[in-house]
């Protein structure tokens, strides 16, 4: 019984706050975007921008550079969830 009260209390606490997401990959970008959880980085954000067009990336969306090879010094200092 403890142990589901302690999931249940960690599970709202996890989706009662804004979550901090970064995407490395376009399509989970897309869908954490559609799903109303805005991330604040994306892995080559010039890329999308024309390969993908939508939905759109907001001007504040950080690049992280290469998809393969992103910046791990921004990354860390993101502090992402």
């Amino acid at each position: 019984m403890l142990k589901f009260f302690l999931i249940f209390l960690l599970s709202f606490s996890l989706f009662s706050k804004e979550l901090k997401v970064i995407s490395l990959d376009w399509t989970t970008a897309e869908t954490m975007m559609l799903l109303g959880h805005p991330i604040q980085a994306v892995g080559d954000k010039k890329s999308y921008n024309i390969w993908v067009k939508e939905p759109h990336l907001p001007n504040n969306i950080l690049d992280l550079g290469l998809r393969v090879k992103p910046n791990l010094e921004q990354v860390i200092m993101l502090k992402p969830d």
